[in-house]
């Protein structure tokens, strides 16, 4: 039960993850192990739960995806990784991205020891493309508003459009 502090109860659904993890079968022990100490580094380090449960998200769909140990993955099959990532049509640019993120910290973790970069991850370009910004002609003139506004059919609607103007 989520507590008056945790009303996301993001503690539960950490050892949701975690549980979960242990018990599914498309992940080897030794990843099982790599992803649940890398757990307790990220609140050793002062993470936040929100933070953790984001990492255990995508930490549980990496290790399906890769499908062998971390530490056997070469760098190749780190790009086949990011590229299947950046080819799923059903993730956004953020998505891709904290994806991307997650691999370099759990990496940079696993082999870098918390200090660099490992070669099979320090390719990995991190930022957000972001194709959905609203060009200038693309906004609603002041007439448009103003028409908007008359064809309204109640005051709370035409109030409403204008506050938002």
């Amino acid at each position: 039960m989520a507590s008056a502090t945790d009303i996301y109860n993001l503690k539960g659904k950490i050892e949701r993850y975690q549980e979960r993890i242990k018990e599914d079968e498309r992940i080897c022990e030794e990843n099982k192990q790599s992803i649940l100490s890398f757990f307790d580094y990220c609140f050793a380090t002062g993470l936040s739960e929100a933070r953790v449960l984001i990492y255990a998200q995508r930490l549980f769909k990496i290790a399906v995806m890769l499908a062998k140990p971390f530490k056997q993955a070469s760098k190749d099959d780190i790009q086949a990784l990011v590229g299947q990532i950046e080819r799923n049509p059903k993730y956004t640019a953020w998505t891709k991205h904290f994806y991307k993120v997650t691999l370099k910290k759990f990496y940079k973790w696993l082999e870098g020891n918390g200090e660099e970069h490992p070669e099979k991850v320090k390719w990995i370009k991190l930022g957000v493309k972001n194709g959905n910004r609203i060009l200038p002609e693309e906004l609603l003139t002041y007439d448009e508003i103003l028409k908007m506004i008359e064809v309204a059919k109640n005051p709370r609607d035409k109030a409403l459009i204008a506050v938002l103007y």
